[in-house]
């Protein structure tokens, strides 16, 4: 019974997961059509690549290195969260840049020309990417400890909300009604993550020294 609710809240956080980011295309498949999931999927496909740099950095490397600071050098843990979240959204506005400009370019490159519409769903999309860059490192503190049961509710709430979206935007506004819902949901998300971390975990901390990343110190230090 201990194990189980000590894990249900990780295996209830992927479920929501799934439900976050494949149910655009479910609601756009039986909404909207195949054509349109199909174009939406295009875009969505480029999405996902680029959101794996920041999860192999957190989840695959630092994710060990996380759950030590948070249980015996607390200091550490605030010094590369803020650095992190520095790091996190320079580098998510830059890919955002140039996916958005180069977008029409090399989406016909890619897919055909037949799917030059995803080109406009990506550039939408292309929003998201600082957005989910600076989520990464915001949620990483989240699963240490006990934190991990407002990560997976504050999901569920953003799953619900995707949801709701999609029904709402998709009949009205096809693939686009799709895009514009997950960056509502994917903002919606990294706004109640930092709620959770302010009042949780870091206070006012949370908002300080997001660029000493940037500074030499840091990287000898850390």
């Amino acid at each position: 019974k201990e194990i189980f609710l000590q894990s249900s809240p990780f295996g209830l956080a992927g479920l929501f997961y799934l439900i976050y980011f494949q149910s655009d295309l479910i609601f756009l498949k039986y909404l909207a059509g195949e054509q349109a999931a199909g174009i939406y999927a295009a875009a969505f496909v480029v999405l996902m690549t680029i959101y794996y740099i920041p999860g192999v950095i957190y989840q695959k490397y630092l994710l060990p290195k996380v759950h030590s600071w948070a249980n015996f050098d607390k200091e550490a843990l605030l010094i590369v969260f803020q650095a992190g979240n520095g790091i996190m959204l320079t580098l998510g506005l830059i890919l955002f840049l140039l996916i958005y400009f180069f977008a029409p370019l090399f989406m016909p490159m890619f897919f055909g020309e037949e799917y030059l519409e995803s080109a406009g769903v990506l550039q939408i999309l292309a929003v998201c990417i600082p957005i989910r860059f600076l989520t990464t490192s915001i949620e990483s503190p989240l699963f240490t400890l006990n934190f991990m049961k407002w990560k997976t509710g504050i999901m569920g709430l953003v799953a619900f909300l995707n949801i709701v979206l999609n029904y709402l935007l998709i009949p009205s506004f096809s693939y686009t009604g799709a895009a514009i819902a997950t960056v509502i949901s994917e903002l919606t998300l990294l706004i109640l993550y930092l709620i959770a971390i302010n009042l949780k975990i870091f206070g006012k901390e949370t908002w300080k020294g997001w660029f000493i990343g940037f500074k030499k110190t840091f990287w000898i230090s850390y």
